[in-house]
């Protein structure tokens, strides 16, 4: 879970970012969107993973 962790803190430094950068209102809304995207994946994939038991 870490790893996962460290990601979603990269894609909230990458939104973080992307506000400082002065993008068209499109292409800015693209990358915010494919961010967003990004984080919403990664959340699921935490708790949605299986835990699996090796007997």
């Amino acid at each position: 879970m870490p790893k996962d962790f460290y990601a979603f803190l990269g894609l909230i430094a990458a939104l973080m970012a992307l506000r400082l950068l002065n993008l068209p209102r499109g292409i800015h809304f693209f990358f915010f969107s494919l961010i967003v995207v990004g984080q919403v994946a990664l959340l699921a994939h935490g708790f949605l993973r299986t835990r699996r038991r090796r007997p």
